[in-house]
């Protein structure tokens, strides 16, 4: 009886982390998402692993922080971002996770004011640095 008593509580406390880990996970990728809306390069970066790659579709992968860095500061330098996520789904293994969904909304060039719609979809692999969870790798596509 205690043995099945430890494993049920074992795997209540499993169930909590991930349920806490996937809030977590849900909330960042909101937070990521409006810190593009703001043209906040310093808040974008920390929501990356020290390691991260973009797979950019159509372009060749951004590989490490000062790399995602230069490219976020020229998308910012010349676009105004409205941007909004739908997660559809959350997978938390023990060192790592998934996470995919899309992206709407639209690119306000600074320059001319023209529009750019985005309707992307986008898989992205999460690990934990010091405890938090970050993206390490992000592809997207548009629909």
């Amino acid at each position: 009886m205690k043995t099945a008593l430890f494993i049920a509580t074992i795997l209540l406390l499993s169930c909590r982390r991930i349920a806490n880990d996937e809030d977590a996970i849900r909330s960042m990728i909101n937070d990521l998402i409006a810190a593009d809306n703001r043209s906040d390069l310093e808040s974008v970066l920390t929501h990356y692993a020290s390691d991260a790659t973009l797979m950019p579709p159509g372009k060749v992968s951004i590989s490490g922080i000062e790399k995602l860095r230069e490219n976020y500061k020229n998308i910012f330098a010349g676009t105004r971002l409205e941007l909004a996520t739908k997660i559809e789904g959350v997978e938390i293994n023990r060192f790592s996770a998934l996470a995919w969904g899309y992206n709407t909304g639209k690119a306000i060039s600074l320059k001319d004011s023209s529009i750019r719609v985005i309707n992307d979809k986008y898989v992205a692999h999460l690990v934990k640095e010091k405890g938090e969870w970050k993206i390490e790798r992000l592809i997207w596509n548009s629909e």
